[in-house]
């Protein structure tokens, strides 16, 4: 079953420090993903998709544990196309858990980096001004992420 794209204006912390560990994978592992390291659902059982449980569920902007905000069944793996969707890397190869990271990519990481690295959550990244004005720079250009 494919997931619907999900905007870059709606995610969380699941996106963004997802995008942080991709950064890190590519700087020390030429892109290469430890798919142990990834939530992993049903639809991609090249990752051990069997060990899902909806609670594992990507979190979305303004999630809570009093207010949840989750899309159900939607894991790191969707959350990698999401970022590929959106122009931030590109995926050599899902199977082998391979990834780019694209300039766009790399202002984001940038901007996501000075923000944990002055107190910030991965989670309350969206609402940043820095966040704020790189969306806005890249919508002008591309106002819809690309299909999955």
């Amino acid at each position: 079953m494919k997931m619907e794209t999900i905007e870059m204006e709606r995610w969380g912390k699941d996106h963004w420090s997802l995008l942080a560990y991709v950064e890190c994978r590519v700087v020390d592992n030429n892109g290469a993903l430890d798919p142990r390291n990834l939530s992993s659902c049903p639809r991609y059982p090249f990752a051990n998709g069997s060990m899902w449980k909806d609670e594992y569920s990507t979190r979305l902007k303004g999630h809570t544990q009093e207010k949840p905000n989750q899309v159900k069944g939607n894991c790191d793996w969707d959350c990698l196309n999401d970022l590929d969707a959106e122009g931030l890397i590109e995926i050599v190869s899902l199977i082998n858990g391979v990834v780019i990271l694209k300039p766009k990519g790399l202002e984001f990481t940038n901007a996501v980096r000075n923000h944990k690295a002055t107190g910030g959550a991965f989670g309350n990244f969206s609402e940043t001004k820095e966040c704020q004005k790189l969306i806005a720079k890249y919508r002008v250009a591309n106002p819809q992420p690309a299909e999955r």
